[in-house]
């Protein structure tokens, strides 16, 4: 019988989520608040989207880069929702995956207050809701000002989903975007 003590042990997920709470919390996060649109709902909120990451079907691994010089686009105007307007490019591998092009995020959106008059942010955290896509996105939108929403400048958050195509593949995508809105 070996009779040295247990080697380390790894946490489980749930002790590592306890543990990163902890560590939000002790660093002050600021205070998210409900029902943060404000925004004029004949405004649209429209920008230019740059999405990159890496796509695998079936375990083989492909670079994905979507400008959005190219034409694709995030609408934001719409509280709770984004979408995500892809163009068919040789690089943009993703489009593919949207059906017609898209993908739409339906989730809970939360102003963070943190001295708002000057700067205002808003978080989102959704799910893919069209489709076979199963999808997850988080994002920051940052703008000038507390109000309104439409005066945002930019956005940037994590986009994840995975699925089957119609070949039996199984299709995963990790990546980040960032969008650029006219003032």
């Amino acid at each position: 019988m070996d009779s040295r003590p247990p080697g380390p042990r790894f946490a489980t997920p749930l002790v590592l989520a306890l543990a990163l709470l902890g560590a939000f919390l002790a660093w002050g996060v600021p205070r998210a608040l409900a029902d943060p649109c404000v925004m004029d709902p004949m405004e649209t909120l429209v920008g230019a989207v740059h999405v990159k990451g890496k796509r695998w079907v079936d375990g083989e691994e492909a670079k994905v880069k979507c400008v959005g010089r190219d034409g694709h686009t995030l609408d934001v105007s719409t509280c709770g929702s984004k979408t995500f307007q892809l163009v068919d490019t040789e690089s943009c591998t993703i489009f593919a995956d949207a059906p017609a092009g898209t993908l739409t995020f339906a989730g809970t959106e939360n102003l963070v207050e943190k001295n708002t008059l000057v700067k205002a942010r808003y978080v989102f955290s959704g799910i893919e809701t069209g489709g076979t896509v199963t999808g997850a996105l988080q994002g920051l939108l940052t703008g000038k000002g507390e109000t309104p929403r439409n005066e945002f400048l930019k956005e940037k958050g994590t986009l994840t989903y995975a699925y089957e195509n119609q070949f039996g593949q199984r299709v995963i995508f990790v990546g980040i975007y960032q969008a650029k809105y006219p003032q």
